[in-house]
């Protein structure tokens, strides 16, 4: 049986449907599983409308993506000419906690305990690269943590990308 659903609500249209169809401005901009769809949004808006997600700006070099969490593993879309910039999602869960002092930097500013998982605001030391939204001091990312124990407010941490994250040309140079 077939049936349509219509609902704002993300994790009940995640969990129960097949497929998931985003709607920008009365245009289907994106019709995939619910995993494709989190995991390889086609575009920043999507990204943000499903789901948690730190949004940034990079610059496509040899394959990865340089950005302020370091270089990322990427997965594009469609073929871009290199060096170019892109957007790039990194969830929440895809960033660890480093000990490595190279690791990019920051304060926990704030944290939510959920029983589960714990979800973690830092303010990273350095601005983000590139235009609009990353090029001011004071960015700061979500961070995604199993279980009850992660750093209090005021904890300095190190920060580590983990695996393969979803870009898209985004136009800037």
């Amino acid at each position: 049986m077939t049936a349509i659903l219509v609902t704002h609500d993300q994790d009940e249209a995640l969990s129960i449907a097949d497929r998931v169809a985003v709607l920008q401005r009365g245009t289907i901009v994106q019709c995939d599983e619910p995993s494709v769809l989190y995991t390889r949004p086609v575009n920043g808006e999507v990204a943000r409308f499903v789901g948690h997600g730190n949004l940034l700006l990079g610059r496509l070099e040899r394959g990865v993506v340089r950005s302020v969490l370091g270089d990322i593993s990427v997965e594009l879309g469609t073929p871009a000419p290199e060096p170019c910039a892109v957007g790039v999602l990194v969830r929440p869960e895809q960033i660890d906690l480093e000990d490595g002092s190279a690791a990019p930097r920051g304060v926990v500013t704030s944290r939510e305990f959920h029983g589960h998982d714990v979800l973690l605001a830092v303010r990273l030391d350095e601005p983000a690269w590139g235009p609009d939204p990353g090029d001011r001091p004071g960015f700061e990312v979500l961070v995604r943590l199993p279980g009850p124990q992660a750093p209090e407010p005021g904890s300095r941490v190190s920060l580590r990308v983990r695996g393969t994250a979803a870009a898209w040309l985004t136009g800037h140079e």
